[in-house]
């Protein structure tokens, strides 16, 4: 975790509800995510409206390649997941997502909407989007992410 100031992380998760690790993968371990996707893109088009009839999504990473066990057990978001969570905490979901041209943009909406815990409440998810490609308007990156930048 050389230069990972988990402080400065998790201020700006309380200000403004995400947080940006700059240069998160290598570009070796980067080459490696894409070289892995290659086998499964191309077969995973989104079911409905929601998940984008033009957008790619690849479900199950972690059992798909050891890259990607070694983003999910980054020591920077286990530092973060530890900051915020009970001891035990579960990975959900682990997918990659291609959005393409012409693809209808998502509603905000919070990732977290099967927990029956009533709003108001302290954060019970938290996400890592690792940006294979730079998020942009034009390539369907988050409103979040393309405001931000």
């Amino acid at each position: 975790m050389d230069g990972f100031d988990l402080d400065a992380h998790a201020a700006a998760i309380d200000r403004d509800g995400f947080t940006i690790v700059d240069n998160f993968l290598s570009p070796q371990e980067l080459a490696e995510v894409r070289r892995v996707l290659a086998f499964y893109l191309g077969s995973h088009k989104g079911r409905n409206n929601f998940e984008g009839f033009a957008t790619e999504r690849v479900y199950t990473l972690v059992a798909r390649g050891r890259i990607f066990w070694k983003i999910a057990l980054d020591p920077r978001v286990l530092a973060l997941c530890d900051r915020y969570f009970l001891p035990n905490f579960l990975l959900t979901a682990s997918q990659a997502i291609e959005i393409r041209p012409g693809e209808t943009p998502q509603p905000f909406h919070a990732d977290d909407v099967f927990y029956s815990l009533p709003r108001p409440r302290p954060m019970v998810s938290l996400s890592t989007i690792v940006a294979v490609d730079a998020f942009t308007a034009e390539n369907g990156g988050t409103a979040a992410a393309v405001r931000w930048r």
